[in-house]
């Protein structure tokens, strides 16, 4: 019987060695979206560190392949309260809001955001509004 090692937090190719280092075998390697791991790092494994497999016995590993990527709705022309529900719902947060006159966008509506619309940003990034004054 061997312990398996903790390689949560590892890169693949470092956990790689550590796992074939204790005489073990690398099993499934899935890749999941991680908000809190680095792309290329080891998210969790199973069996879990510190078990006790028999030797040759496989470690599968789920690897981050980086933050969920979301696309940034179009808010241009939109009132503010309406531009932040289209941002939320997108599981993006709302940035700074700035204020601007404008001769042809109405008091209290969207001018223009950034980033623009259509661009594909990790969840949860801010998208900055600048809001029509008048």
């Amino acid at each position: 019987m061997v312990t398996v090692p903790n390689v949560e937090g590892l890169t693949q190719d470092a956990a790689t060695a550590a796992i074939t280092g204790a005489k073990l075998i690398v099993g499934t390697i899935t890749q999941q979206a991680g908000d809190t791991v680095a792309t290329g790092k080891v998210i969790s494994q199973d069996p879990a560190s510190g078990s006790s497999v028999a030797q040759g016995s496989p470690v599968n590993l789920v690897i981050s392949s980086g933050p969920q990527m979301v696309t940034v709705p179009n808010v241009e022309g939109l009132t503010q309260d309406a531009a932040t529900t289209a941002i939320t719902g997108a599981k993006l947060t709302v940035g700074t809001i700035t204020q601007q006159a404008s001769n042809t966008v109405v008091i209290g509506n969207v001018i223009s955001q950034d980033p623009a619309s259509g661009s594909s940003v990790a969840q949860g990034s801010p998208v900055n509004l600048m809001i029509s004054s008048g």
